[in-house]
């Protein structure tokens, strides 16, 4: 559904043939087969540089001839999120948050795996968690364009106003 060249915004590329059967496909250039990836929806094109390659196989068992195309998409991604508490050491608790611009999503993990759209979303503030944590944001615009991720290391040890002697005399 899109020629051939470059573009500066995301690209939904439909993939369609005359006729009963299935078309399959590749992104990355390699020839396509029955084994390869099935088209059942738009293929979503982010940043990055595509050569597609489609064949249609009908319900004979017959291929057409493999159809390529060459891709190159440059997004302009949203700045890195903005984190109100930087990494560190702490002996008094603080409250994570994130500045979150209109028509923007952030999502963020503590497992230390990169965040996605599928990741746990940030809708307010977070209490910093007591012992060592590690916080990666992600944020996404309206159209799913993802920032560079943002990593914060905490490590929370609350310490005590008196001394175990001052508190043994207290009682």
């Amino acid at each position: 559904s899109q020629d051939s060249g470059s573009y500066d915004e995301l690209i939904s590329l439909k993939l369609m043939a005359a006729g009963t059967g299935n078309i399959y496909y590749s992104v990355n250039g390699d020839y396509p087969t029955a084994d390869s990836q099935k088209y059942t929806a738009p293929i979503r094109m982010e940043t990055g540089e595509y050569t597609v390659k489609a064949v249609f196989i009908n319900g004979f068992n017959i291929s057409s001839d493999v159809v390529e195309k060459k891709y190159k998409v440059e997004i302009e991604g949203p700045d890195e999120p903005q984190i109100s508490v930087d990494s560190g050491a702490y002996i008094v608790p603080s409250v994570i948050s994130v500045e979150i611009p209109d028509d923007y999503s952030v999502y963020y993990t503590t497992d230390h795996t990169e965040p996605t759209l599928d990741s746990t979303p940030y809708t307010g503030p977070i209490p910093m968690p007591m012992g060592n944590s590690q916080y990666k944001f992600i944020m996404y615009s309206e159209d799913g364009v993802a920032s560079e991720i943002a990593t914060r290391e905490y490590q929370l040890t609350l310490q005590p106003q008196i001394t175990l002697e001052e508190s043994f005399n207290l009682l």
